[in-house]
């Protein structure tokens, strides 16, 4: 696999199988085989699957898994943890691999010793890794809470400006009033 290959966007119908140890994966059907058994996954858990496996023993951050797995959309960290969760568990029962997290920085997938590794990853890859930078979608979605609160902001200034105003032309009538009622 190219290195570019890591970073781009995984489309599950034309991602290769690969094998994690006695793990055999079809990304195209959403399946795993071990044992004689098949197992199903949602398309999101298999997509961070593959976008792990692409790099295995390198770090993948967030960033990258929502470039590659959400294409750049917003996320919360729930659906990220719940898929990374879901990956771990099918490691647990399977064996071959893990998922570690590695704090602030992202997620490694490690093959176990003695287990191949994935197929679809045999081209040697980088001895360093650039961090990507952020990801857009990641930045409009700071840029659309700035937003968000610079509007709530300035409701809440005029809803005051206004009540204030409303305050002082009362207060005026009233004391207009009381002074031609004393002027008489």
């Amino acid at each position: 696999m190219k290195v570019d290959d890591a970073s781009r966007p995984v489309d599950l119908a034309q991602e290769p199988d690969f094998s994690l140890g006695s793990l055999q994966v079809r990304p195209s059907l959403r399946e795993v085989l071990a044992g004689g058994e098949r197992e199903v996954l949602e398309p999101r858990v298999m997509q961070v699957l593959v976008a792990l496996a692409r790099r295995p023993d390198q770090v993948v951050s967030r960033d990258q898994l929502i470039e590659t797995c959400w294409a750049g959309r917003v996320v919360g960290e729930d659906a990220i943890n719940r898929c990374i969760a879901r990956v771990r568990r099918l490691a647990e029962s399977h064996g071959g691999f893990s998922v570690e997290t590695i704090a602030r920085v992202g997620y490694r997938l490690t093959v176990a010793a003695g287990a191949a590794a994935p197929a679809a990853t045999s081209a040697a890859a980088p001895a360093v890794s650039i961090p990507a930078p952020a990801s857009k979608g990641r930045a409009l979605w700071i840029v659309g809470l700035v937003v968000a609160a610079l509007v709530i902001g300035a409701a809440v200034y005029i809803g005051v400006v206004q009540t204030r105003s409303r305050g002082r032309a009362q207060q005026a009538l009233l004391l207009t009033q009381i002074a031609e009622l004393v002027g008489h």
